[in-house]
């Protein structure tokens, strides 16, 4: 996500921004492992959310989580 950016996403958007199937993300969702709100039928993802989640997920060449950027 570029930053600044804010909002909620769509799951084809989360599918491009992460480089999954939308099947993948389906059963992401299902097991509760990437952050998601649910609205009546549709479920959004919720940018910051979604930055932060990947964030925690990545880890440097050292092992270490990288500190969250500076605002």
């Amino acid at each position: 996500m570029r930053k600044g950016e804010q909002g909620t996403l769509v799951g084809r958007e989360v599918c491009v921004l992460l480089n999954i199937h939308p099947s993948t993300l389906s059963r992401m969702v299902r097991d509760r492992k990437i952050p998601h709100m649910k609205f009546g039928g549709a479920i959004r993802f919720d940018s910051a959310q979604l930055d932060a989640w990947m964030r925690k997920l990545t880890i440097n060449q050292c092992g270490q989580v990288p500190p969250p950027p500076t605002t």
